[in-house]
């Protein structure tokens, strides 16, 4: 998935998360990244809806250029976006799409 976000915008992110079971009680969280650097912190997500048909929507607080108040603010080009879903033993961190700031 690919976000186009332009700088006067804060909006969420949100990325399908398809499991065998259902991942809702588990923390999800996101990290946003330049290509080819590993992500090192996260910031907690939600769970949007429901787990239905072995999948669930895990969602992002608000995106958004540099200095413009939302939770996760980005400079100016693209980024790669990663989940992670903390579960015991299991943490699974995948790359989930790619954010881009105009």
């Amino acid at each position: 998935m690919s976000v186009t976000v332009p700088r006067a915008t804060i909006e969420k992110f949100q990325t399908t998360i398809t499991a065998p079971e259902d991942p809702t009680g588990n923390t999800v969280s996101f990290a946003f990244v330049a290509s080819g650097t590993a992500p090192s912190s996260f910031t907690a997500g939600t769970w949007d809806g429901t787990y239905s048909d072995g999948r669930a929507t895990a969602v992002t607080p608000t995106v958004g250029f540099t200095s413009s108040g939302a939770t996760v603010e980005l400079a100016a080009g693209t980024w790669v976006a990663y989940v992670k879903v903390t579960d015991s033993p299991e943490v699974p961190v995948r790359k989930c799409g790619y954010v881009i700031i105009e």
